[in-house]
Order: C-alpha cells, then sequence, then structure tokens
C-alpha cells in the first residue's frame, strides 16, 4: 500500500493543521501528489492520499489493512521524525506489529533520523531492507509448506 500527500481541495483547506502552520500544499492531483516512478504502483496496487502527518488520522487506511487481513506494516518514506514516526506510533497504538525501515526512511538531518529511531524503539523494530525482505522471505518459505 502507498501513500501520497495529497489534498483533498486545490487550496488545502481540508488538510491538518500542522500541514496549514507550516505552509505545507499538496493539491489534489498535483504532480506532487504522486508516487515517483522509480517505486510506482504497478496494476492496481493501493493507493491513499493521506492530509496530516499520520496516514491514520485522515485515511481510511486501518479500515482497509483489516480487510486484506494485514497485521504487520514495513513503515518506509519521509520524513521520519514527523510523518514516518505519526504512523508508527499510530499504528503500535491500533495493535500492528511496525517495522521502521531504517534505510528506506529519511529526515532534514542525520540527528533528526537518529532521534525517531531512538523514539521509535519502543514502538517498531527497526531494520533495514534486507532484514525485512529475509523476514519476508522466511515467511513466504514457511506459510507454502
Amino acid at each position: 500500500i502507498y501513500t501520497t500527500i495529497e489534498c483533498f481541495t486545490a487550496d488545502g483547506r481540508d488538510q491538518s493543521l500542522d500541514y496549514k502552520m507550516s505552509g505545507f500544499l499538496v493539491p489534489r492531483g498535483s504532480e506532487d501528489a504522486r508516487v515517483l516512478a522509480e517505486v510506482a504502483p504497478v496494476g492496481d496496487e493501493i493507493v491513499i492520499p493521506k492530509s496530516s502527518a499520520s496516514v491514520f488520522n485522515s485515511t481510511a487506511i486501518e479500515y482497509v489493512l483489516r480487510n486484506l487481513g494485514i497485521e504487520q506494516l514495513a513503515v518506509c518514506g519521509i520524513v521520519s521524525n514527523q510523518c514516518v514516526e505519526s504512523t508508527i506510533r499510530d499504528a503500535a497504538d491500533r495493535g500492528f506489529l511496525c517495522s521502521m525501515v531504517t534505510d528506506a526512511t529519511a529526515a532534514h538531518t542525520a540527528a533528526d533520523q537518529a532521534a525517531a529511531e531512538h523514539n521509535l524503539a519502543g514502538f517498531a523494530r527497526l531494520e533495514t531492507t534486507a532484514e525485512v525482505l529475509e523476514a519476508l522471505s522466511s515467511h513466504l518459505a514457511t506459510r507454502s509448506k
């Protein structure tokens, strides 16, 4: 599942207070609201636009995850000490087992990245992409037996 930052309105009147206060505006349908081509969804993969730091606060993602039977999340993206951290905290509070993919997340500074990882240690596993892929591979191998 992909999430993007995207207002439901052109002027951003629907977005969260923190986005409004920071002057952050990504209007519906704008280029900035698209997933990067290098990691773009394929086929009917799900893309959920959000208008707040945590995807759980401005979308129906929990409903979608529960309908899909998903219990574990590998969270990637930017900004680690803002959107990523907010999303992981909210997911953990809702009973999802989370992994922060440390080499697939980024903050504005190395210090901010380190702080986010430190802060999330009690809410998520801190894993690299390779570790997440290995765990997924092991799970799939066990499941197919």
